[in-house]
């Protein structure tokens, strides 16, 4: 369980992306796989509940995603919308040029599986590797 504690301190985007950076860290297995899939012509894209600060520095943050989603990494901050509302899948999926039936989204969040289906997305809900591969399989893409 997580916590925020409000400290009355203003701290600059550097500090802060500075801060993200070394919070945030890269999962190998998941990355080789996202890169797998996109050699294999699937198209792979990330949709992030984040900031404005988040989507504008997001290759400081964790340069390890970049190259494989420049330009397929889309925060909620602009698209005015976030995850479970049906209307962020959909916007993010006209900026892929995406039909929401031929789109398979993974998620560790329930809720926000729930709300991808609503909005017509195919969805899984992520538990572990292997299992996620087991999926990718049974839709054609492993």
């Amino acid at each position: 369980m997580s916590a925020a504690i409000r400290c009355d301190r203003d701290v600059d985007a550097d500090t802060w992306v500075d801060a993200r950076h070394t919070a945030t860290r890269v999962r190998p297995p998941m990355l080789e796989l996202a890169g797998r899939l996109r050699d294999r012509g699937v198209a792979v894209a990330l949709l992030s509940n984040n900031s404005m600060l988040m989507a504008e520095r997001w290759p400081d943050i964790v340069p390890g995603l970049f190259p494989l989603f420049e330009g397929r990494f889309f925060c909620s901050a602009r698209l005015q919308a976030a995850k479970p509302s049906p209307a962020t899948y959909m916007r993010c999926l006209q900026a892929l040029a995406m039909p929401p039936a031929a789109t398979l989204f993974v998620d560790d969040s329930e809720v926000n599986v729930a709300g991808a289906r609503k909005a017509g997305l195919v969805a899984h809900r992520f538990t572990d590797l292997p299992q996620l591969r087991r999926t990718l399989v049974t839709y054609g893409l492993a």
